[in-house]
């Protein structure tokens, strides 16, 4: 049974959460309400806390009072759930009373918090309401629509990408381009981190191994490798929208049904992604080179709010990608990927299993891997990232073996960087 917690105020709104509770009962759904919490020896806001970890769906309802400010917060317990459930990635659907609706009890306590309070609601998909008749009629349609898309959304267009986050389990090191991505992603200040290299570098590899350790974000794979999803090639500007779209509506409480055109879903793109959040959102896209720069300049060419990110890879052609892609010059940086380290090496040896671990274990049969993965003109760029992968699985599954790896064809020369190589940067 879906869960709901109810959140407001207690004493001006008393009838308005116990029609809540009415509704969701009525929909078939558990209604979580302070007034059938049991005893409990935390605080208010710990107490809530622990209610919403359980919960499925948050409800919202605000009219004229900031609510109880326990000791040791500077926030409303109100305030906190609603943070709260952000956090925990809950939907939320909010409800506010019209400000033109003639509302019995207007006094506003902590006007000022109040008001900052409202404002951040606003940003969010949310509906007004002015007697309880209305908020019910509401609350009962936002429901439904929320459970309709609940369902919809259960089988989820991303999981086109599974395999390819499957194929690349098998990774390790580049500790320092995901702190670069941590340090850029923490930052409020909205904008575009564009991973750069040569084919073959790792970048598909870093994006899908960031989506694999973080939940909560929205991605997509621009590829032909991985097949086509409801008959659309995922390069598609539709398919690319609707699924990005049915990732990043839940962090703006959006239930209702995607639109089918494109301009629709385009503009409906701009709405959800184009307004300042209150905590940090990222957005994965990989392979821009693969996709339509037309298009995607559509998107690419306008300015993040704060606290909305984009981590983007593409290929080191040598190609203006910032003028290709329209992207903003004061919002973009750039992280460009070298070859892999000694470290590097040894942790996808001892991330692949027992037999390649030992490699990984001795420093003579490591720096064989490493002269044999180098690139030979430039060798102070590291290994070749594609080319370690391939040998880290000849050696695991005991092709390549400590008496045979002196006779292993080292890397190729052909393909190489110009002098100076790559180098991660920001």
């Amino acid at each position: 049974m879906i869960s709901v917690f109810i959140s407001s105020t207690s004493e001006d709104l008393s009838d308005y959460r116990e029609a809540a509770i009415n509704v969701c009962q009525r929909q078939g759904m558990f209604p979580v309400a302070m007034e059938y919490f049991a005893a409990m020896s935390a605080g208010a806001t710990a107490g809530s806390r622990r209610k919403l970890d359980g919960c499925d769906l948050y409800v919202g309802v605000y009219a004229y009072r900031y609510g109880y400010v326990e000791p040791g917060y500077d926030r409303s317990v109100t305030e906190l759930e609603f943070d709260y459930a952000a956090d925990k990635n809950i939907d939320r659907l909010c409800f506010v009373v019209d400000p033109q609706y003639k509302w019995a009890h207007r006094e506003e306590e902590n006007a000022d918090k109040l008001r900052a309070f409202k404002t951040r609601v606003d940003r969010l998909i949310r509906a007004q309401f002015e007697d309880i008749n209305d908020f019910k009629f509401k609350l009962l349609q936002s429901l439904a629509e929320w459970e309709k898309q609940r369902n919809t959304l259960r089988v989820s267009l991303r999981r086109v990408f599974d395999p390819l986050l499957d194929d690349y389990k098998l990774f390790g090191g580049r500790q320092e381009t995901f702190e670069k991505i941590h340090e850029f992603v923490s930052k409020p200040a909205g904008g575009y981190l564009v991973i750069t290299g040569p084919p073959g570098f790792g970048k598909t590899a870093v994006l899908a191994n960031l989506v694999r350790r973080n939940g909560g974000l929205a991605y997509h794979f621009f590829t032909s490798s991985y097949g086509n999803a409801e008959g659309a090639d995922v390069r598609s500007e539709r398919f690319f929208l609707r699924n990005v779209l049915q990732q990043i509506a839940p962090w703006r409480g959006y239930v209702a049904d995607l639109p089918e055109s494109v301009n629709e879903l385009a503009a409906l793109y701009n709405q959800l992604l184009l307004t300042p959040f209150e905590s940090p959102h990222l957005l994965v896209l990989d392979g821009l080179d693969e996709a339509d720069s037309r298009m995607l300049g559509r998107y690419l060419k306008r300015e993040l709010p704060v606290n909305m990110h984009v981590v983007a890879s593409v290929r080191d052609l040598g190609r203006d990608w910032r003028h290709d892609y329209s992207l903003p010059p004061e919002q973009t940086r750039e992280l460009a990927l070298g070859g892999l380290t000694s470290v590097d090496v040894a942790e996808i040896l001892r991330a692949a299993g027992f037999k390649a671990a030992e490699f990984a274990a001795d420093a003579a049969r490591l720096d064989a891997v490493m002269n044999i993965a180098a690139y030979p003109n430039n060798p102070e760029v590291g290994a070749d990232p594609l080319y370690v992968r391939f040998l880290v699985h000849d050696i695991q599954d005991g092709a390549v073996t400590t008496a045979n790896i002196g006779a292993q064809p080292a890397r190729p020369s052909h393909g190489e960087l110009p002098p100076g190589g790559a180098s991660v940067s920001v």
